[in-house]
Formats: C-alpha cells, sequence, structure tokens
C-alpha cells in the first residue's frame, strides 16, 4: 500500500432493518468482510458508529449496531458514510486497491502516454480498468495480464501490453 494516505469512502448507511438495531450498508468495497468488520467507525458528519456484528442476507450487507438501539435510533444514521484512512485498510492479498489505481499514468509497451485511470468497474468474471486518454477519450482495459505487462504503485504508472478499448 502506498504511504500516502487518502480518505476511502467505504459505505453509506441505508435505512433500519428488522428491530434489534441492524442498519443496511450501501457499499463501496468489493471486500466488506476485511474492511467493515465490527469495530468502531467513525462517521462522515463527525459521529462515531459501534458495530456489534457485520451480517450478509441475500447479497447485502447488514450492521448490527451495539446496544441494539430500537428503529428511530438506528434512522437518525441513514445517509451516513462511513470513511477511513487508506492506511488504516488491510493490505489486498489479491491485487490493488481501487484507490491505489486511481490516477496512475497509463503508458503502451514503448512508454508512450496513453492517459490515466479514472476508475475501476468489478464485473462478475473480470475487473476493468477504466482510463482517460491523453486526447481525453473514454476508454478500459481488463485487468489481466494479457494486458498489462507491470504495475508500479510507487512509481504512478501502469504498462500495457495490449490496446484499450476506445468508447
Amino acid at each position: 500500500m502506498s504511504a500516502k494516505s487518502k480518505k476511502i469512502l467505504l459505505a453509506r448507511l441505508g435505512k433500519p432493518h428488522g428491530l434489534k438495531g441492524e442498519i443496511e450498508l450501501h457499499l463501496e468495497t468489493d471486500r466488506p468482510l476485511e474492511v467493515l468488520a465490527p469495530g468502531v467507525y467513525s462517521l462522515d458528519d463527525g459521529r462515531v458508529i459501534e458495530v456489534e456484528e457485520l451480517i450478509v442476507r441475500g447479497g447485502k450487507c447488514f450492521w448490527v449496531i451495539a446496544n441494539k438501539p430500537n428503529r428511530e435510533v438506528v434512522a437518525q444514521y441513514t445517509n451516513s458514510c462511513i470513511i477511513v484512512d487508506s492506511n488504516s485498510l488491510p493490505p489486498r492479498k489479491d491485487g490493488y486497491n481501487d484507490f491505489e489505481l486511481i490516477g496512475l499514468d497509463v503508458r503502451n509497451s514503448n512508454g508512450k502516454l496513453i492517459g490515466k485511470i479514472v476508475g475501476v468497474e468489478h464485473r462478475y468474471e473480470i475487473d476493468t480498468w477504466l482510463i482517460k486518454g491523453s486526447d481525453s477519450r473514454q476508454g478500459e482495459f481488463p485487468a489481466v495480464s494479457e494486458f498489462i505487462k507491470s504495475v508500479d504503485i510507487s512509481a504512478g504508472v501502469v504498462i500495457l501490453k495490449g490496446e484499450v478499448l476506445w468508447n
């Protein structure tokens, strides 16, 4: 992980769920079990929330708030955002965090600047990295070794083997 710290949005809190202090999470992470585990979290408005349990049910994630407050108390958290310092996140075992990739220069195998990574789409089978070309075109390329020669987070560059698919 890079030493430069960034503020990262992990989720937005949704509506209360049930009667036992649960609140729905609208995720901004592809690894909620690692980064939204029980603990104490700061919200974007300065409040702190203590989480007793993370539940995954029906493809959705819910937090159980400590002391299981009633629905009215839980509702006060709706639309608050969970923001953490990037250096507090555990390192990925299988690649890169989105925030590490966004902003990296993308170059072809000859070193010519093609553009910058502006986003990451997590698709069913494969991640796709979105690029804004140096000529302002939008494009993408699959995050697989057949297309990517190297990724150097500290140097801020991705070298491609393959071609960008321009929109």
